[in-house]
């Protein structure tokens, strides 16, 4: 079997860089827009700050239990099913 680190960079791997710089991207991004929304919501729905805690907390909560979860499935089915479907499920 040849290994990976002996093969030469390709347009393939270049695409597969670029598809899980994508999926990390989304995720920063999904973070990111929650705090821009909770200092907008908090005014609107009249939050206290451990509610717009609790609001940012659960997106980092989600991201760590979702992984567990994912993770564990992506195991028996395959990651690249389970990579796809996510990817295409949070880009529209």
């Amino acid at each position: 079997p040849v290994r990976m680190d002996d093969l030469p960079l390709n347009r393939f791997h270049c695409r597969i860089a670029a598809l899980t710089f994508g999926a990390h991207l989304t995720d920063g991004y999904v973070l990111g827009v929650i705090g821009y929304a909770i200092i907008q919501l908090t005014p609107a729905m009249q939050l206290t700050p451990f509610m717009a805690g609790m609001i940012g907390g659960s997106a980092l909560l989600g991201l760590f239990l979702g992984s567990l979860v994912l993770g564990w499935i992506s195991d028996h089915i395959g990651r690249q099913k389970i990579f796809t479907f996510s990817f295409l499920l949070i880009t529209p």
